[in-house]
């Protein structure tokens, strides 16, 4: 299976210039592990005598707080943030009569894709 890039955000400042947010502020990040292919063996009596979990899966999301200009990043942009790499699956943003954009990134990675 193959992941597919529409193109890169680069969030935090980490790269600066065009499609950099170099004023934004992450107010949360949380992510779940789990494992995406499971299975279990049972016996001939029907008791389980295996357990067995591969594919280890990151999801979560990410909400980040920008005080300035920005470019919103499409789903399968990949990001970076805590060491980990990670695709954007949805986007949801929030305005405020203030100064501020609010956006919140769902964000996941797979053991298996390597992001680029």
């Amino acid at each position: 299976m193959s992941v597919t890039t529409l193109g890169t955000a680069h969030l935090w400042g980490i790269q600066a210039g065009i499609g950099a947010v170099t004023s934004a502020v992450v107010q949360s990040y949380s992510v779940d592990k789990t494992t995406q292919n499971e299975g279990t063996t049972i016996n001939e009596v029907g008791n389980q005598i295996e357990d067995r979990g591969d594919d280890e899966v990151l999801e979560g999301s990410i909400t980040l707080k920008i005080e300035g200009g920005y470019t919103e990043p499409s789903l399968r942009d990949v990001i970076t943030y805590d060491g980990y790499k990670f695709w954007i699956t949805n986007v949801g943003r929030a305005e405020s009569n203030s100064d501020h954009v609010v956006l919140t990134l769902g964000i996941k990675s797979t053991e298996y894709i390597t992001l680029p």
